[in-house]
């Protein structure tokens, strides 16, 4: 692992420079999230630049707390770096985060946050976002009453569909599993 000895400095905002060719996008309600996460917790993530002030990562960081009118911030300034690993640090900053929720372990969790009181745009999600996603994990729950035979589906013989099914437990998946072997279908069991 690359030693680095991070020192926090709070640098003005007026010298802070953003990156001409950042593409990570920063719509206004997110800029407003991220005040209102920056004004009840602090600024607790520094905003990290190359030497010459130049923003690497922290954008959004920077437009949140102009918003607050805040005269200075905490910075992370990398003079270590190469100006290849600047450009790379800066896309994979945006990239490295992107990945989906497990629904099942996130809603239940949140569901607990807003019982507590909590203020739902404390919790970072863009609006409507946590709606989608109670939508998606009824839609994928609400049983199915159409039923359709194999060869329903395509005049072409030769196609095959791959049905995915979402069981609650063991007992459930082989009583699934039985039903379609019964039903005369190719049954395979992955996990």
């Amino acid at each position: 692992m690359r030693e680095f000895k991070p020192e926090v400095v709070w640098i003005d905002t007026d010298l802070l420079i953003p990156y001409e060719l950042n593409s990570k996008l920063h719509p206004p309600d997110q800029v407003a999230r991220l005040a209102k996460n920056m004004d009840k917790y602090g600024f607790d993530v520094p905003i990290m630049t190359d030497q010459h002030y130049s923003i690497i990562s922290g954008h959004g960081r920077l437009l949140a707390a102009k918003k607050m009118r805040m005269e200075k911030v905490p910075v992370i300034v990398r003079y270590d770096l190469t100006p290849e690993e600047i450009q790379l640090r800066r896309l994979n900053d945006n990239s490295l985060g992107l990945s989906e929720f497990d629904i099942n372990v996130l809603l239940p969790e949140i569901n607990e946050m807003v019982e507590l009181g909590i203020d739902q745009e404390l919790l970072g999600f863009p609006p409507g976002y946590l709606d989608k996603l109670k939508a998606d994990l009824e839609g994928e729950l609400r049983p199915k009453n159409e039923k359709h035979d194999k060869k329903e589906l395509s005049d072409n013989p030769e196609r095959e569909y791959i049905l995915a099914v979402k069981a609650k437990d063991e007992e459930e998946l082989k009583n699934i599993y039985d039903e379609f072997i019964q039903r005369g279908f190719d049954v395979k069991i992955f996990s």
